[in-house]
């Protein structure tokens, strides 16, 4: 799902505008995001726990020239399911 389709199924369940409803995605995106660069992690209740992990440094490779780069850590963020969902 893209987020124009999630914004679109929000508008059509809530009876609101779709600039209404991407302007409160968009909103919450970033709470979100601005809550992980302070904290690290963040809970929501029947979603699941969002929270930054770091990644091992590693080094990359041009494929063209086969030149080797790096090496640099990369923050990746993660979403940890919430258990009571069942796919």
């Amino acid at each position: 799902m893209t987020e124009a389709e999630l914004v679109a199924q929000i508008a059509k369940q809530t009876d609101l505008t779709q600039k209404t409803t991407e302007a409160a995605l968009e909103s919450i995106i970033g709470a979100i995001h601005d809550s992980l660069k302070k904290a690290g992690e963040i809970r929501i209740d029947g979603l699941g726990t969002f929270k930054v992990t770091e990644r091992k440094a590693r080094t990359g490779v041009n494929p063209r020239t086969k030149e080797v780069f790096g090496p640099f850590i990369l923050d990746h963020p993660f979403l940890y399911r919430y258990r009571g969902w069942k796919p």
